[in-house]
């Protein structure tokens, strides 16, 4: 890896101009990172040259990790919302739901696994519009059909467990 980054580094003439490097974490990458500080400090006596972490990467990690605690919370939600997204009626009764309750209406979306920035967004919407969904789940059965069951310590207001959501929402 770091030969092949070396040689195009060399062949557009940036070696003695780069400055720093920046990777995620993973083994190879950091030793990647630190052959060429070597050559380059070697080489160019490019004493500047650094390899940098991707903070980035090691936020996404860190979240990813503390996400795997609230999974099962994740997957409810991620089903509940995607019913209501593919549902214009349902969709067109919880905006009605949001107005009545003076609530700002947020379209409902699915997260992308990948992304926990959108899990966020998912949770985040989730969480401002708890009371309109939880009148739309007494209004329709298939809705309240996806809420979670009530079983763990939940809030009062719906059957979603809302301590660890609210974590992270408020993150």
């Amino acid at each position: 890896m770091s030969t092949a980054i070396s040689k195009i580094l060399y062949e557009f003439n940036l070696a003695d101009k780069a400055l720093a490097l920046t990777m995620d974490n993973e083994s190879a990458m950091l030793v990647c990172g630190r052959i060429l500080t070597e050559e380059f400090e070697q080489d160019l006596n490019n004493l500047s040259f650094s390899h940098y972490r991707c903070s980035a990467h090691i936020l996404n990690l860190a979240v990813k990790q503390e996400m795997e605690i609230i999974d099962q919370e994740i997957l409810a939600v991620r089903k509940l919302m995607s019913k209501i997204k593919n549902s214009v009626l349902l969709c067109d009764d919880l905006r009605e739901l949001c107005i009545m309750e003076k609530l700002k209406y947020l379209q409902p979306e699915i997260d992308i696994e990948t992304r926990w920035n959108f899990t966020y967004y998912m949770l985040y919407k989730l969480q401002r519009m708890e009371t309109a969904l939880q009148m739309l789940a007494i209004k329709h059965k298939n809705v309240r059909d996806l809420m979670p069951d009530a079983h763990k310590s939940k809030s009062k207001k719906s059957g979603i467990n809302q301590s660890p959501i609210r974590q992270f929402a408020n993150f």
